[in-house]
């Protein structure tokens, strides 16, 4: 029953250019050019006839003469490969149903006919079918189509159209019937199959770890899916059918919303396995109860604190030394996959020699939602990765990488800045080695970085903010130093491997330690000041000059990636005085941050008015595609920067 393509389904679908593999049979339009929607013309012409004119020969209102079949999205002002900006953009996921036998005969009734088009097409075996780069916006839902993303789910609708034997007949299955009212109308239609909840569940899915800002949720009106239009369609955000935005559809008729935005309902993951020796080929995802989200990050805690080499937060590098620590390391055996927690971007990584403490790799990751109406911006530092070959990925974002520009910058083990995007819980490499030279051990170093401190912004409290930039690369601020320096009270005011070690592992203060928010030097930061710095304190003026140097040499000023420059380009304060959090706790307590927004919507109000005359499917008519919104040129749109793309969606923008 599927499309006769199916086969050379990829199982991905394009977002900004990129391909995203979901885990499905899906055929895009690069695997099937006969599904695109960029071709401007007709692929056939009425009644299956060879066409003799490129314009659709039956088109929706406002498309009499339109070679495009979509338009590019006014809001993202010319650009194609910005997620960022499209994760802002995109809040609605629309539901239709085709009135068709077969996705193909859908295709062609938007593309041929009607001039419009969809995202997505669903087969009744469960294919999909992608016409268009979700960075492009469709014709399918009038007044949304710029926020929005639209599927076709094949359905033929009414039951009396053709008589219950329909199905059975044309492709020799039995299919259920279901009945549902939708605008005070009762509609007889066919039941969706089992293999369409699927291929939608693994779409929900997958657009949920690349969309925070779509939540998973539907219309609801006294614990039911609302049955009719809503006053301010626009101002919703989540998953809806096409009868939610106007009253001449009754599509997508019985879809089970409730199930559906329960199965997709999205979770961040763990950066890594929460067991040190399990090889986990997907990423563990983060309970949604805080309780169990708590009880699942033990296993990582136990990691850091009593099985790692060292490498707390935050203070805690091993010797005496008080220096600042702004994440921590895992003892993990190498090769060991690392996950990428929430959807974010590659803005800096090095892939380069061995330096004397091991590996000197590392993947920057920048991170960007819009939480309670504010910016929330920060970076992800994994540290000690294995070095990638992109001849032989065990990736599929390194796949090629060679031939990309910023390759040239790795070639030369320099920093290189590739700048693209990547989806919650994809690999972001691979576990190093690290540790005191000769002694080198499978390790990873995650850290969390930011510019203001988020917690403050998002839920005061939650974190306890420490000020320590003032104090340069070593930690001043004495509630920490008392509670690790032994004995307390009366300690020398250094923190040796002992005292960390008997702090990180057995003194239940430990746990207030995960909770602050530190604001302090990085230990990356490579300003000029930097070794004199170092060289000049108490815990390295205990060596010789010949052997502090070296030691800088050698162990230290090989890890310095954070300079002036990259500050620059990626959005880090130049002065190196950044926010650091334990990148266990952040990471649980954005997951419910993110839980958050996905659960607030705006309050339903539903439409009273009466429906249309005629309520028809979406083969059958020629309103309720398109609006005035979808005539505008792209160089109005050009005029809509960031800043009003933040503060949200006006209409009066035009």
């Amino acid at each position: 029953m599927a499309g006769k393509s199916a086969a050379r389904a990829s199982g991905k679908i394009v977002v900004c250019g990129r391909t995203y593999d979901i885990g499905w049979k899906t055929v895009n339009f690069y695997d099937n050019l006969m599904f695109s929607a960029y071709y401007q013309g007709c692929f056939k012409g009425k009644d299956g006839a060879k066409p003799t004119s490129p314009y659709p020969f039956a088109p929706a209102k406002g498309l009499e003469r339109a070679l495009k079949r979509y338009r590019e999205r006014r809001l993202m002002g010319g650009s194609r490969n910005d997620l960022r900006r499209l994760q802002d953009l995109l809040r609605q996921f629309v539901i239709h149903h085709d009135g068709c036998a077969t996705s193909e005969t859908c295709f062609h009734v938007l593309h041929d006919e009607r001039g419009l088009s969809v995202h997505f097409l669903i087969d009744n075996d469960g294919t999909i079918y992608q016409t268009l780069d979700l960075v492009d916006g469709a014709f399918h839902a009038a007044g949304v189509n710029e926020i929005s993303i639209g599927v076709e789910l094949c359905n033929r609708g009414h039951v009396d159209l053709d008589g219950p034997d329909f199905y059975k007949k044309k492709f020799g299955i039995n299919r259920n019937i279901e009945e549902i009212v939708v605008h005070n109308t009762r509609y007889r239609m066919w039941a969706y199959t089992p293999e369409q909840y699927m291929a939608m569940e693994a779409l929900g899915k997958a657009l949920a770890r690349l969309f925070p800002n779509l939540p998973q949720v539907y219309p609801e009106w006294n614990g039911y899916v609302l049955p009719t239009w809503m006053t301010e369609p626009r101002a919703f955000a989540g998953y809806l059918g096409h009868f939610h935005i106007t009253n001449n559809k009754w599509d997508p008729g019985a879809f089970n919303f409730k199930w559906f935005t329960q199965k997709i309902r999205s979770r961040s993951v763990w950066f890594s396995c929460l067991d040190r020796d399990s090889e986990c080929r997907q990423a563990p995802e983060i309970e949604d109860d805080p309780t169990r989200a708590e009880q699942q990050a033990q296993g990582l805690y136990k990691n850091n604190e009593e099985d790692s080499m060292g490498g707390y937060f935050p203070v805690g590098p091993f010797g005496k030394s008080r220096l600042w620590h702004g994440g921590i390391h895992l003892s993990l055996n190498e090769g060991t996959a690392i996950f990428n927690p929430f959807p974010g971007r590659v803005v800096a990584l090095r892939y380069a020699d061995d330096v004397p403490i091991g590996s000197a790799n590392f993947v920057l990751m920048r991170h960007g939602f819009r939480l309670a109406g504010k910016e929330a911006i920060f970076f992800m530092l994994y540290f000690h990765l294995q070095r990638e070959d992109p001849r032989q990925p065990r990736m599929s974002w390194i796949n090629g990488a060679d031939k990309a520009p910023w390759w040239e910058a790795v070639q030369r083990g320099e920093v290189a800045y590739p700048d693209f995007d990547l989806g919650g819980g994809e690999v972001i490499g691979h576990v190093g080695h690290a540790g005191p030279p000769g002694s080198l051990e499978g390790q990873i170093h995650v850290e969390v970085l930011a510019a203001r401190d988020l917690a403050a912004d998002l839920e005061p409290g939650y974190f306890t903010a420490v000020e320590g930039g003032g104090s340069g690369p070593f930690c001043e601020v004495g509630s920490i130093i008392s509670a690790i320096d032994k004995p307390k009270g009366r300690g020398d005011g250094q923190l040796s491997e002992a005292e960390l070690r008997a702090f990180f592992q057995r003194d239940a203060a430990r746990i207030d330690m995960r909770k602050l928010a530190v604001h302090s030097r990085s230990e990356w930061g490579a300003s000029p000041d930097y070794e004199a710095a170092l060289l000049r304190s108490k815990e390295f003026k205990t060596l010789n000059k010949v052997a502090r140097s070296r030691l800088f040499r050698d162990q230290i000023e090989p890890t310095l990636w954070y300079t002036e420059d990259l500050a620059q380009r990626v959005g880090l304060p130049k002065d190196y005085v950044v926010w650091h959090y334990h990148p266990v706790r952040f990471v649980a307590w954005m997951n419910s941050q993110l839980k958050k927004q996905a659960t607030v919507t705006a309050v339903i109000q539903m439409n009273t008015g009466p429906a249309a005359a005629k309520v028809l499917d979406d083969r059958d008519s020629l309103e309720g595609f398109t609006d005035e919104e979808d005539e505008m040129s792209l160089e109005a749109g050009r005029r809509l920067g960031l800043e009003e793309l933040a503060n949200g969606y006006p209409e009066e923008k035009q």
